[in-house]
């Protein structure tokens, strides 16, 4: 069993601060960029891509069996879907029945050509960047759903353990963690392990995730970094380059 750390929560409702997504020098850089504009553009691409295998299929999908997909509300599936659509990610060609009389969108990613640019709100995505948007994207909501986001500060729940951690009694753990074999993940997020390794790395690239020291194989975020949830420390921590 490997471990795989997470330690921010799902936003709810869904909210893009400002952000940018583009290329800079050759590189890609990620300005300003909070966890809540990663995750809710993460999650939304992720939320279609489990019902779409390649750019060229069309999916007719109710959004009950997207929301169940998703592990989110429906409500929340039609913002998703409603941005994607919006900035051009997705097209939906309307609403159809399906043969079981039940109300369905039809979904179909788009093509993204050349130095295509798209906006979400502020945050500014170009064509180069998207492939590891969807790297990202498929590997963010697997490891999320194995976490419990806690209620209360410093006090974290694993399964059926409590982990104490900065403003709690007891400061017994530096990281909040969620322990799952790399098969299972895989496997909620369809994709191989190659595949999730390299989008591990890449959130580790983004400093979304980071390895944790002395415990090869893991990845997390120290919780004294996300014992304030201020947007400046995030924004600080998150800014990184990648290159193509």
């Amino acid at each position: 069993m490997s471990s795989f750390y997470w330690t921010k929560p799902v936003p709810r409702p869904f909210f893009l601060p400002n952000g940018v997504i583009g290329k800079s020098q050759g590189k890609t850089s990620v300005v300003e960029s909070t966890w809540h504009s990663l995750a809710t553009v993460a999650k939304g691409v992720y939320i279609v891509m489990c019902c779409l295998a390649g750019e060229e299929l069309h999916a007719h999908v109710p959004q009950d069996e997207l929301a169940i997909k998703s592990g989110c509300s429906r409500a929340s599936v039609v913002r998703a879907v409603k941005i994607l659509q919006q900035v051009g990610l997705i097209e939906t060609s309307g609403l159809s029945v399906n043969f079981s009389g039940v109300r369905c969108y039809e979904y179909r990613l788009a093509r993204m050509e050349g130095q295509k640019q798209i906006k979400i709100n502020s945050l500014l995505i170009e064509g180069g960047a998207w492939s590891l948007l969807c790297h990202t994207a498929r590997a963010l909501f697997p490891v999320m759903k194995f976490f419990e986001v806690p209620k209360v500060p410093g006090v974290f729940f694993q399964k059926d353990r409590l982990i104490l951690g900065p403003g709690s009694p007891y400061e017994l753990y530096r990281y909040t963690f969620c322990q799952a074999a790399p098969q299972v993940l895989c496997t909620f997020a369809g994709m191989g392990v190659r595949s999730f390794q390299k989008a591990l790395r890449q959130l580790c690239e983004l400093k979304v995730v980071l390895p944790v020291e002395k415990m090869p194989g893991c990845w997390g975020i120290p919780v004294d970094e996300i014992a304030v949830f201020s947007p400046d420390k995030l924004n600080a921590s998150i800014r990184s380059k990648r290159k193509f």
